[in-house]
């Protein structure tokens, strides 16, 4: 998300993919100090800045496929006649890996219930799994806005030259200096 000012940024979304990426993001959980002069604040005269890192863990979702749907006929009630009473016209249909179902009693012919159903299926469905996407973002911008400050598990310091000074804490019992060029 931009910032105020130009070349600013509020919030920021990283995806990383790979067989350690859940161990190295691990080492970047918390909060990072960032102390410097800010060139766009240059009244303000607090130098640490507060950086909060998160990680979230997306799920991939579940890709419609008309494979993935369970059709079941039945037999209708109402009017219609003896066709609906005694001939299963009607149509359930049930996306297997969400568990989402619809039953469609709509025409007296079995194979366009089955389309209808079809149809009404992948809607839902879609109407579904957007909701639940909705939902993780939610979770994810209220984990956004909270940020914890004090006791940075990393601390990067700008002096007046070029270099920035990284300090990682692992642990309380120790500190590691690593410089940045």
């Amino acid at each position: 998300m931009k910032g105020t000012e130009s070349c600013t940024i509020v919030s920021t979304t990283l995806k990383f993919e790979g067989d350690k990426c859940e161990q190295f993001c691990n080492t970047w959980i918390g909060t990072i100090l960032w102390v410097f002069q800010s060139k766009y604040r240059t009244s303000q005269k607090r130098k640490n800045w507060f950086i909060g890192v998160e990680s979230f863990d997306f799920k991939n979702g579940i890709e419609w496929s008309e494979k993935n749907i369970s059709y079941q006929t039945l037999r209708g009630t109402g009017p219609g006649g003896q066709n609906v009473n005694k001939v299963e016209t009607d149509v359930r249909a049930t996306h297997i890996p969400s568990g989402v179902q619809v039953k469609v009693t709509d025409s007296r012919s079995q194979l366009q219930n089955k389309k209808l159903a079809t149809v009404r299926l992948k809607e839902i469905f879609m109407e579904w799994q957007l909701k639940s996407l909705k939902g993780d973002i939610q979770k994810q911008r209220k984990q956004q806005n909270e940020l914890k400050r004090g006791n940075p598990i990393r601390t990067f310091v700008k002096n007046n030259s070029v270099k920035v000074e990284s300090k990682k804490k692992y642990d309380r019992k120790r500190d590691v200096k690593i410089e940045l060029d």
